[in-house]
C-alpha cells in the first residue's frame, strides 16, 4: 500500500446518462405501479379510498 490519499474518480458523462436513465425509469415503473394500486383500491367494494388505503399501498411496496 502507498502513503498517498486515495484518489477520487469521477464517472464519465456516459456513466452518468446510464445512471440517470435507470434512476428515471425506475421512478416512472414505480409511479405507474402506485397508480394501479391506488386505482385498485378505489374500485375495491370499499366506501371510498382513505388515507388508510394508500399507507397500506405504500407499506406493501417497501416490502
Amino acid at each position: 500500500m502507498t502513503d498517498e490519499p486515495t484518489k477520487k474518480r469521477k464517472l464519465s458523462d456516459h456513466a452518468l446518462e446510464l445512471i440517470m436513465r435507470d434512476v428515471l425509469n425506475g421512478l416512472k415503473d414505480f409511479s405507474l405501479d402506485m397508480q394501479t394500486e391506488v386505482a385498485m383500491a378505489a374500485t375495491e367494494e370499499t366506501p371510498r379510498l382513505t388515507s388508510g388505503t394508500l399507507k397500506n399501498a405504500l407499506r406493501s411496496k417497501q416490502e
